[in-house]
């Protein structure tokens, strides 16, 4: 009896044509790896919705529009298989439109309720919880949605709130994905008539984006070593003794006691245009201000008698690092509002000083403009260095190290990201579509975004401070493990933080 080939047989299947898969890069194991069976660092975007009278939304719409995004942006298809040595991405593109709409449902929580805020607030507490109850396994899924609507006086209302791992995709990228949601919802009938148009053409497998590293040019070694050499003279201070906030790192702390906390602070309207203007008019960003205003807030510590006792400078030093959207560098031209869904985000740090008498009611605002100008000129000369790569390489080493150090109980600043103006990747206003007796499009209605919740699922070690624009409203938020921290000196922390910016928008111009 001859032998079958079974190998030969199985590569002609249909399913082994339409199966992609590729391995994690470096950059989204740092992310996955930390990431746990806690779900820590999984981030979420929530949307309240506002529905117009009559436009209701059904729940097989959410589940069609979910299984368009899933052909959209192949990642979201994705799983993670932990078979070979590197954790791989897995694609698997589904034959038949059924199997789609039976996937995408897979990955929805639906719900009702009666009082929007509550649930919009219960929702984000969960999303921040780290129960394992309420953290999808990435051998599923890498992300999960959550649609509920509301009943009785609250009828016409709804809540949109999508959870990713950080390794697919940032709040930049997600956004982004929620905006291709609420586009396919406030139009009915297209998320079905995409699915029908897909599955009539011959099928095609569903292509995972390269990882960051493969996007990345190489670099020759001569340029590299000229690189460092930039990237060293532009780390002055990296050598002094670095000031800020600390972790407490006695006793051992067990899963149980993880407790992940947000802190938010929102400006009025005509609050936060004031804090840009005065940005503005001095020629700095909001987010050098930030950066600026959180060394400050650091400096209350340093200036107790035990700290000035111990004082060999006049200035202190701070190591300061931000998160760097790379997504425009790879982006085709031919299309550069519309991003690909993968996470491209690199790490720039910085070094900066300020007096110890910043602290100081009288010299605050002084030292804070000061210190903004010190964080421009560095992320200015970083983000355009014609060393880029290298820099970016090179901070890697600096924002690990600085990781160690602040396990070990070292002052350190928190990381920042600021997210810019979220209006432009997430409009607040969708025209509702519906058809009216001759069949031709009508739109008199919309979809409209009531408010915008983001954050992250921090874990025991990472703090984040992050900032965004919403609806012509700034918002501050703070995200640490409150199980290694004095909760009293975060909140005084993160006030102090909030309060500097709010004085900037109280200063006359200059």
């Amino acid at each position: 009896m001859s032998k079958v080939d079974f190998t030969a047989l199985f590569s002609s299947l249909t399913e082994s044509v339409l199966t992609t898969s590729r391995p994690l890069g470096e950059s989204e194991l740092s992310y996955a790896v930390p990431r746990q069976s806690s779900g820590f660092n999984d981030s979420h975007t929530i949307v309240p919705l506002d529905i117009p009278a009559g436009h209701p939304i059904y729940d097989e719409e959410v589940i069609l529009a979910t299984a368009v995004i899933r052909l959209r942006h192949p990642l979201l298809a994705s799983r993670v298989s932990f078979t070979g040595a590197v954790p791989h991405f897995v694609c698997d593109t589904p034959i038949t439109e059924a199997s789609a709409v039976h996937n995408a449902k897979s990955t929805i929580a639906f719900s009702t309720f009666r009082d929007r805020n509550a649930e919009a607030a219960a929702l984000q507490v969960q999303y921040v919880n780290p129960d394992p109850r309420h953290v999808f396994d990435i051998r599923s899924t890498v992300y999960a949605i959550s649609w509920s609507k509301g009943v009785g006086i609250a009828e016409g209302q709804y809540i949109l709130g999508m959870q990713t791992t950080h390794f697919v995709a940032d709040a930049r990228i997600r956004m982004n994905v929620v905006r291709h949601l609420l586009e396919l919802l406030s139009s009915p009938g297209r998320a079905q008539a995409e699915l029908a148009a897909f599955f009539a053409l011959p099928l095609k497998p569903l292509q995972i984006p390269e990882p960051l590293e493969k996007l990345i040019p190489d670099i020759d070694p001569a340029e590299y070593a000229k690189g460092k050499q930039a990237f060293d003279e532009l780390m002055e201070g990296s050598s002094k003794p670095l000031h800020g906030i600390t972790l407490q790192v006695d006793g051992a702390i067990g899963k149980a006691m993880f407790k992940p906390t947000l802190l938010h602070h929102a400006w009025s309207p005509s609050e936060s245009a004031k804090i840009l203007r005065a940005c503005k008019a001095r020629g700095v960003t909001v987010t050098h201000v930030c950066t600026a205003a959180m060394a400050i807030a650091c400096i209350q510590d340093a200036t107790t008698p035990e700290a000035q006792q111990n004082a060999t400078d006049d200035d202190l030093y701070f190591n300061a690092s931000l998160a760097m959207d790379l997504s425009s560098r790879f982006q085709p031209t031919t299309n550069s509002t519309e991003y690909e869904t993968a996470t491209r985000i690199g790490m720039l740090t910085m070094f900066i000083h300020a007096p110890r008498s910043a602290a100081s009611s009288a010299d605050r605002l002084s030292a804070l403009w000061l210190l903004a100008g010190q964080c421009k000129k560095i992320s200015s000369a970083f983000t355009q260095s014609p060393y880029l790569w290298t820099f970016l390489k090179e901070a890697r080493e600096v924002i690990v190290k600085g990781y160690y150090t602040r396990v070990a109980g070292q002052p350190y600043v928190p990381f920042i990201t600021s997210m810019g103006d979220c209006t432009k990747v997430l409009p607040q206003r969708y025209p509702v579509e519906s058809s009216n007796t001759t069949g031709h499009s009508t739109s008199h209605r919309e979809l409209v975004v009531v408010d915008l919740l983001v954050g992250t699922k921090a874990d025991l070690n990472t703090d984040v401070m992050r900032l965004w624009t919403y609806d012509g409203k700034l918002h501050l938020q703070f995200g640490y493990d409150s199980s290694r921290r004095n909760p009293d000196s975060v909140i005084l922390y993160f006030q102090r933080v909030s309060e500097t910016l709010t004085l900037i928008g109280l200063e006359e111009m200059p």
